[in-house]
C-alpha cells in the first residue's frame, strides 16, 4: 500500500519508475531506477523472513518468491496507472485486491 500510495502522489515519478520516461534515456539512470526496485524487493523478503523470528512460523512458500510476487503486483498497478494516463489509482480498490495477496501469504 505504501509504494501504490507513493505512485499516487507522484505520478512523474511513477513514469520514471516503470520505465514509461526513460526509453531514451541513460543506462545508468535505468539501472539506478532497477536498483530501486532489487532493494525495494529485498526488503520485502527480509520483513517476510522475520515473521519467523517474530510469532515463530514461517511460510508455505518460499519468502523470495513471495517478495518478488509483492514487487511484481506493486509494479503491475503502477504501469495500469501511467497506461491509464493516471485515471485509475493504484489504491483503487485495495481493499478488495489485499485479501487476493494475503490468501498466497497465508
Amino acid at each position: 500500500m505504501l509504494i501504490l500510495g507513493f505512485a499516487e502522489r507522484n505520478p512523474g515519478l511513477t513514469r520514471i519508475m516503470t520505465g514509461h520516461a526513460l526509453m531514451f534515456e541513460q543506462d545508468r539512470l535505468q539501472g539506478r531506477i532497477s536498483q530501486l526496485f532489487e532493494r525495494i524487493e529485498a526488503q520485502l523478503r527480509q520483513v517476510l523472513k522475520e515473521r519467523k523470528l517474530r510469532e515463530g512460523k514461517g511460510f508455505v512458500v518460499d519468502e523470495t518468491l513471495l517478495a518478488s510476487q509483492l514487487l511484481a503486483f506493486c509494479e503491475g498497478m503502477l504501469s495500469r496507472y501511467v497506461r491509464s494516463e493516471f485515471r485509475y489509482r493504484p489504491t483503487q480498490d485495495f481493499d478488495g485486491r489485499w485479501p487476493l495477496l494475503a490468501a498466497q501469504l497465508q
